[in-house]
């Protein structure tokens, strides 16, 4: 079902990076060292403590350089919009705030450069998705673009009070359950998992792929893999 990537070692190599954090302030830390350019993972979470800060020296594995494009609109979610930007950046993730022309400039956010659903679909497979608001705009703005597991962006939608984050799609291969898990360990929003997996603990063959930058060979297997670990 998996073969290794022809680079991976050498890209194993390149994309592992060793930093430290400096001296924790009570907000996400601020990095010594360079910090990666792309999402990343944390690979040792037991190192978090209660205000959402790396307590000790850990590896920081490369996943992608996609942007998250963060959408919200009216202004508490608009406020929202920035601290969540921050947050992630400080994790080492790209982040690019987005509005509506009515309330373009609230917090330094733009207006997409066209209609949002176009926009989104130009972006597509290339950017990933934080809507802050009801999860049906973001059902909406999304479903013409829709087509596979495997190239669609991780969506995600937040209430505009912060309290709760859920990965829509792309949860496992898009990284929209990391980066929900990230919001909850910096922000304290619960994140809303639903991936059966996930809840229950199992082994994702897809994450197992993922993160050793294994390419999958036959889809239907790792439905059927996934299948025999929920039965279990």
């Amino acid at each position: 079902v998996l073969s290794e990537e022809p680079d991976r070692i050498d890209r194993g190599k390149r994309d592992q990076e060793r930093i430290v954090p400096q001296q924790c302030n009570g907000n996400v830390d601020r990095y010594a060292g360079s910090k990666p350019s792309g999402a990343c993972e944390f690979i040792a979470p037991a190192f978090w403590n209660g205000s959402g800060c790396q307590t000790d020296e850990f590896d920081v594995y490369m996943k992608n350089d996609k942007a998250i494009a963060v959408f919200s609109f009216t202004r508490e979610a608009n406020r929202l919009n920035r601290c969540v930007q921050e947050k992630l950046s400080d994790c080492g993730y790209l982040c690019e705030g987005y509005t509506t022309s009515r309330l373009e400039g609230t917090w330094d956010l733009k207006e997409p450069d066209t209609d949002i659903k176009a926009w989104i679909g130009r972006q597509w497979g290339k950017k990933d998705f934080l809507f802050i608001g009801a999860a049906g705009i973001a059902v909406r703005y999304i479903a013409p673009w829709v087509r596979d597991k495997y190239t669609d962006s991780a969506v995600l939608v937040m209430d505009e009070k912060g309290e709760y984050v859920i990965p829509l799609l792309s949860g496992h291969m898009g990284g929209a359950v990391e980066i929900a898990r990230e919001i909850e360990r910096s922000m304290h929003a619960a994140a809303v998992i639903t991936t059966a997996t996930d809840v229950r603990k199992k082994f994702a063959v897809d994450v197992f792929a993922r993160d050793n930058r294994l390419r999958i060979t036959d889809r239907s297997l790792v439905t059927k893999i996934s299948a025999a670990e929920l039965e279990d």
